[in-house]
């Protein structure tokens, strides 16, 4: 191969390279458009009669367009279809809120993690802004980290794919938690603009609100609102609470199953999930044929995934969300 048969070869793979990251990061970082009308089938709340922290520190959903059926929270089903075969799906009629409460050790003390899972029937296809997350049975995490006094001192937010990771502290952490670099304000989050801080008084007395967009279920704000000043509307959806491991033991006639495959090289991720955009656009220079496939969330040597958070194959390992100390770490933060 001549010089200038190699150099022509080698500028058109890197116009093919700059146009798949074009496409990529515009479907990743398209500028927000203004919230559209949140009505009352698109808001999602724990019974407040239930107890307990998870209850207690459970967010209210707000979600855009929240009358569309792939916008609503729901309750993951197993059924066989027409052929026998086994399906994993989303039954839109009723809410569920997947939770697991964990404890890590940081460099100022003992935390508590309240996770919250949360699951929607699909992500839908549009040309524009270009749905790169396209696929079914996609999910979103909320996790509440509280300190020594059960007071939340920062919110996790990440969809189930480990994509789209977001920070919030609040005034209870303290300045010393903080990355290096933090902004005051603001901060701006793959093209949305999300608090830097929240500030919060008795966590008795406050609830979180986090408002998502409409099909892409992205989080475009978090605020603190005190409970008194929440309306109290009938029509909102109440939301139950059930263990995390009900994901892994989902009745199906006389028999359990688990929404997570077990077995073979899609082990760890959840049945039914595929993302072809980001597989085609973006798997080759990830190096993972499975990047945004929605994936279980707990020790790699059990589920048979890393939930990495950064994209870089070299910091798979170090951005697993499982350890959550060394996580923040990675992040920059020093709970």
């Amino acid at each position: 191969m001549s010089y200038w048969h190699l150099k022509n070869t080698m500028n058109d793979f890197s116009k093919a390279l700059m146009l798949c990251f074009t496409i990529a990061l515009g479907a990743c970082s398209t500028a927000p458009k203004s919230p559209q009308h949140i009505d009352s089938h698109g808001v999602y709340s724990v019974e407040q009669t239930q107890t307990g922290l998870l209850a207690q520190h459970a967010p209210i959903v707000r979600i855009e367009d929240g009358e569309r059926d792939y916008n609503k929270i729901g309750t993951v089903t197993a059924h066989k279809d027409d052929k026998g075969k086994e399906r994993i799906t989303i039954d839109t009629t009723q809410a569920t809120f997947y939770t697991e409460q964990t404890k890590f050790t940081g460099t100022h003390g003992n935390y508590t993690n309240l996770i919250y899972r949360l699951h929607f029937s699909q992500v839908p296809f549009r040309t524009w802004p270009f749905s790169l997350t396209y696929g079914r049975n996609v999910g979103l995490f909320v996790i509440v980290t509280l300190n020594e006094q059960q007071q939340p001192v920062l919110f996790t937010t990440v969809h189930s794919c480990g994509c789209y990771l977001a920070f919030i502290p609040t005034n209870h952490l303290i300045d010393s938690a903080y990355p290096q670099v933090w902004p005051q304000g603001q901060q701006t989050h793959f093209g949305e603009k999300l608090p830097a801080r929240l500030s919060m008084n008795n966590a008795d007395n406050n609830r979180i609100i986090i408002d998502l967009r409409g099909s892409t279920h992205r989080v475009h704000d978090i605020i603190i609102k005190p409970n008194k000043n929440l309306s109290e509307d009938n029509n909102t959806t109440l939301v139950k609470l059930a263990a995390v491991d009900k994901l892994r033991a989902l009745p199906l006639g006389d028999q359990t199953v688990s929404m997570f495959e077990s077995t073979g090289w899609r082990k760890g991720y959840v049945k039914g999930s595929h993302k072809p955009f980001e597989a085609l656009l973006m798997s080759w220079w990830a190096l993972d044929p499975h990047i945004g496939v929605d994936k279980d969330y707990g020790p790699p040597e059990k589920t048979g995934t890393i939930f990495y958070t950064s994209l870089k194959p070299w910091n798979r390992k170090a951005s697993n969300m499982w350890p959550f100390t060394e996580f923040l770490a990675f992040w920059g933060w020093s709970l």
